[in-house]
């Protein structure tokens, strides 16, 4: 029977959400260094700055460690696993009454208590660890790497101008995290992310597994023919293999052929489409392939029926995975965003690619939402049933291949006897699950990911209530959403109506009566000129969803005006800002970039007089006063050695 890839996909999330969470958890602990110790001008915090590093440093030793030792036992373990599911499954269509001349069903019986080699299986296992191996090496380099670049990226964009200190680093550390902070390019040129990596070798190498446990088994019992299993959605390179009857072993004709029937032994004519290994060569078990084999026995086995090309549900599959895995990226967006600004721009996305998949799901209705390949950190990998088997296989110990006869615990999905019913009196009530009480009303948004992920992790079943109830608060939220944004589009609508109605009076003054457009503005809005410029000011310098006022605006940019200033006078003066007494004092030198002159005069080394006579220096209400006026207001602050 082939291999139902399920089974494989349980097996290849265990290992997955390991390094999913890991890098994940890495992205967390960066940004919460980024967010104590942004990229900074003051020269003071350097010494912060190298703290935050050796802090950074500990922590993301204590995850590489845990995921080097726990990654490895967990990829050893799956394609162990893997490798048994594929030798149980090849005897489960031959049953043990069937075909008594032919010995088939008596050897089936003996193979079942047999351990076939696992020499290849172990070489298997290997290699996949060491491959992985060498990916998780780098965590630790990539994430130092990461918090400096962020930093030095910080100050380089508050030079360009327009960013604060916690603006710039988070600005610097959202493009990093898009890219992927444990990213790297393969030898194909294929640029990889290290769960992405990790979840794709651990499917091919867990499937090939499985193929191998099938075909050792069959060998051992002499079937030397397989057919390749059909699935609905396929892709371009398995479509020419499917439902193919394929030679077991290199060793033989294919084409047609006349084979022994296994019963009676008279010649039947077959078409063996190649061999084993000349499909796979051509690209069937190609990385994350869901086909698998079944023994065929010729003159006996019915291939089932194609179940035909959809190419066209093919491809909206793979763009229903390419939306999900945009709702990750958005997740782990705001997972490092630390600035409000970042929080609701990486949650606008969010709610952008949700629609974008509910549109998408309602144009395709054979697909079906699976909300755990939403959650931040997940992949295509399903949930773990409780029954499934992915679950765990005995004590916690390095397993064997064969998984021993006291350490294997039944595949459930594919059992070949039934588990005996529970044994329970008349009067023992059946124990039902308990009804979720929590109030997820309450949750964040991430508190509501990271519970779904905490249920899926912990194998609880997708139709249970306490994940139906974190869907259905999910599904709340996306509709109040939804209603929230027609009526704003309303609202929106009303409001540009009214605008256009106003600019286009405006408009007609200054042509048709010769006004200046801000005196026109003033006329039809009813205002004073210093206040439509202040207006103006306030639309070019805050988002649409900032409700602060004029001053508080202002006085954000005036800060990172002074903050771009310190930096180039820093550099101007190399690093002399202050005299004798000011040392002595301990004085801030961003201090005296606003504030009263005297300090100053008291305070300030010649050098950096000298860089206000160049460049000036304006007091906030300076700065409000040229916002005010809409030009310049000239020679502030240039009359310190004059």
């Amino acid at each position: 029977m082939a291999v139902d890839p399920d089974n494989i996909e349980a097996i290849v999330q265990q290992v997955s959400r390991i390094y999913r969470e890991a890098e994940l958890a890495v992205t967390r602990r960066i940004t919460r260094h980024l967010e104590e110790y942004p990229g900074a001008p003051t020269a003071e915090l350097g010494d912060q700055r190298m703290e935050a590093i050796g802090k950074l440093r500990k922590s993301v030793e204590s995850i590489q460690a845990s995921l080097e030792a726990d990654g490895s036992q967990q990829l050893r373990d799956s394609i162990a696993r893997s490798w048994r599911l594929g030798n149980r499954s090849a005897l489960s269509d031959i049953p043990d009454g069937l075909l008594p001349g032919s010995g088939i069903g008596e050897a089936a019986e003996e193979a079942r208590e047999q351990v076939p080699q696992t020499g290849a299986i172990e070489a298997l296992a290997e290699r996949l660890i060491k491959d992985i191996g060498d990916k998780v090496k780098n965590v630790l380099r990539d994430a130092l790497d990461a918090y400096r670049e962020v930093v030095a990226g910080a100050s380089a964009r508050m030079l360009a101008g327009g960013q604060s200190r916690r603006e710039a680093t988070q600005a610097a550390w959202s493009a990093l995290v898009k890219r992927g902070i444990t990213g790297f390019t393969a030898k194909s040129g294929r640029t990889w992310r290290l769960h992405s990596y990790v979840e794709m070798a651990t499917r091919t190498a867990s499937a090939r597994a499985a193929v191998e446990g099938q075909t050792d088994r069959l060998a051992s019992i002499g079937i030397g023919f397989v057919y390749v299993s059909d699935h609905g959605q396929e892709c371009p390179l398995c479509r020419p293999w499917e439902g193919a009857v394929l030679r077991r072993a290199d060793d033989g004709p294919t084409g047609e052929i006349d084979i022994a029937h296994t019963l009676t032994e008279e010649p039947v004519a077959v078409t063996v489409a190649g061999t084993l290994a000349e499909a796979r060569a051509a690209g069937l078990f190609h990385p994350n392939c869901r086909h698998s084999v079944s023994a065929y026995l010729p003159g006996v086995t019915q291939i089932p029926e194609p179940r035909g090309q959809d190419p066209d549900a093919y491809r909206a599959r793979m763009k229903q995975r390419s939306i999900e895995r945009d709702i990750r990226k958005a997740k782990e967006e705001r997972a490092a965003a630390f600035t409000e600004d970042a929080k609701r721009a990486a949650n606008a996305k969010v709610r952008r690619k949700q629609k974008q998949l509910r549109e998408h799901l309602a144009d395709n209705p054979e697909l079906k939402r699976l909300r755990y390949r939403e959650q931040a950190g997940a992949g295509s990998t399903p949930p773990a049933g409780r029954d499934d088997a992915a679950t765990g296989i005995g004590p916690d110990t390095q397993p064997t291949l064969d998984g021993g006869t006291e350490q294997v615990r039944p595949d459930t999905r594919r059992q070949e006897e039934p588990e005996p019913a529970e044994d329970r009196t008349p009067d023992q009530p059946e124990l039902k699950e308990p009804e979720p009480t929590e109030d997820l009303t309450q949750l964040s948004a991430d508190d509501l990911d990271t519970r779904m992920s905490e249920l899926l992790g912990a194998g609880v079943d997708m139709d249970s209530p306490q994940v139906q109830a974190v869907i259905a608060e999910m599904d709340r939220r996306e509709e109040a959403e939804r209603r929230r944004e027609e009526q704003a589009e309303q609202r929106r609508r009303e409001r540009e109506a009214k605008e256009d109605a106003q600019h286009a009076e405006i408009e007609r003054l200054v042509e048709d009566e010769g006004m200046e457009r801000e005196e026109a503005a003033a006329e039809v809005l009813g205002r004073s000129i210093e206040s439509i410029r202040r207006e103006q000011y306030v639309a070019e310098h805050r988002s649409s969803q900032d409700r602060r006022p004029f001053r508080e605006i202002a006085r954000e940019q005036y800060k990172l005006m002074i903050e771009r200033i310190y930096v180039q006078a820093e550099e101007q003066t190399n690093g002399f800002m202050l005299n004798q007494q000011g040392e002595a004092a301990g004085i801030d030198p961003m201090s005296l970039f606003s504030g009263p002159r005297s300090r100053v005069e008291k305070y300030a080394s010649e050098e950096l007089k000298r860089f206000f006579d160049a460049s000036g220096r304006q007091t906030f209400e300076d700065f409000i006063a040229e916002i005010e006026a809409g030009q310049p207001t000239g020679e502030v602050g240039r009359d310190f050695n004059r």
